[in-house]
C-alpha cells in the first residue's frame, strides 16, 4: 500500500508543529539563561531617560521620555598587543525594553 499525498502533508504539518514547539521551548530556555546571574554574566534592570525627536516638528523639539531597560552584562578580557596585559572591558546587551523581550 502506498502513501497518499494527504498522509505526506499530514506528516509535514505534524513535523512543523513539533518544530514550532521546540523553537518556543528554546526561546523560553534562552530567556531563563539570560535572567540567570552568576560570576560571568548578570542581569540588571534600570530606568533610562532619553530624548525623542518627532518627525513632524519643524523646530525639532526634543521630548524627554523614560523607559525600563533590562540588560545582560559581562566582562570581556582583551590582551594588549604591546604589553601583553589582559584588559577587562565591561559589555552589555539590551534584552528587555519596558518589560518586553527584545531578542
Amino acid at each position: 500500500m502506498s502513501t497518499t499525498r494527504k498522509e505526506f502533508n499530514d506528516q509535514i504539518a505534524d513535523n512543523n508543529k513539533r518544530i514550532a514547539d521546540l523553537q518556543a521551548e528554546n526561546l523560553e530556555l534562552l530567556k531563563a539563561a539570560l535572567m540567570t546571574s552568576d560570576e560571568t554574566q548578570w542581569y540588571t534592570e534600570m530606568e533610562e531617560h532619553y530624548k525623542e525627536y518627532p518627525n513632524n516638528d519643524r523646530r525639532r523639539t526634543a521630548i524627554n521620555k523614560k523607559r525600563m531597560v533590562g540588560r545582560v552584562n559581562w566582562v570581556e578580557n582583551f590582551r594588549d598587543e604591546d604589553t601583553g596585559k589582559l584588559i577587562p572591558v565591561d559589555r552589555s546587551r539590551i534584552v528587555k525594553i519596558n518589560g518586553e523581550w527584545d531578542l
